[in-house]
């Protein structure tokens, strides 16, 4: 996963996707502070990264996570922060993914995202990373091959929201046509 964020203020639990029904969900969310970043699998909540800075009101930062053989290492700005064993898969099983949400109206993030990209079953090299991280500005990512790219706010026009790498197109809920903000870090 790799995604730009602009964290404005923080609550638990603030999600930065959602997939899932019953008790076959996974969330990738904020907990504790805006410095922790948590999988909840149908196993429980699993600390997938910390960022080893609180990023609450600090403006965009780039946060990028990397499966290489069970070991899941959490990027931020193009720097490694923090490695953990993981081996959980997490699959949607054909559920909507909401981004920016976590199953409740109560945990909508408070801020922005943008450039959400996904490589399913590929690892990305150390060039890679940098190339995804640009010197601080979200670029072209065809070249890597992302399963799905959202770049979210640039070229989309309401109520889609393009998957500028496959077919994955996702409509917006609870926004309108204001939502879709063509700002992005580095501009």
């Amino acid at each position: 996963w790799s995604f730009w964020i602009n964290y404005h203020s923080h609550t638990n639990y603030m999600g930065i996707f959602y997939t899932g029904t019953g008790t076959s969900t996974y969330r990738l969310k904020f907990q504790n502070t805006g410095q922790q970043i948590y999988l909840e699998a149908s196993g429980g909540d699993l600390l997938l990264g910390d960022l080893g800075t609180d990023i609450e009101g600090t403006g965009w930062h780039h946060i990028l996570f990397n499966r290489v053989s069970g070991t899941v290492k959490t990027y931020l700005d193009g720097n490694e922060v923090d490695s953990v064993s993981r081996t959980d898969t997490v699959n949607s099983n054909g559920n909507t993914l909401y981004i920016g949400f976590n199953a409740s109206t109560s945990y909508v993030i408070d801020g922005n995202l943008t450039n959400m990209a996904l490589w399913k079953g590929t690892s990305l090299s150390e060039s890679q990373i940098a190339t995804v991280y640009n010197s601080g500005k979200p670029g072209n990512l065809s070249s890597l091959s992302p399963t799905t790219w959202w770049k979210m706010g640039d070229g989309d026009e309401f109520p889609t929201i393009k998957d500028h790498a496959g077919s994955n197109n996702a409509t917006m809920n609870n926004m309108d046509r204001n939502d879709i903000e063509p700002i992005v870090p580095g501009s």
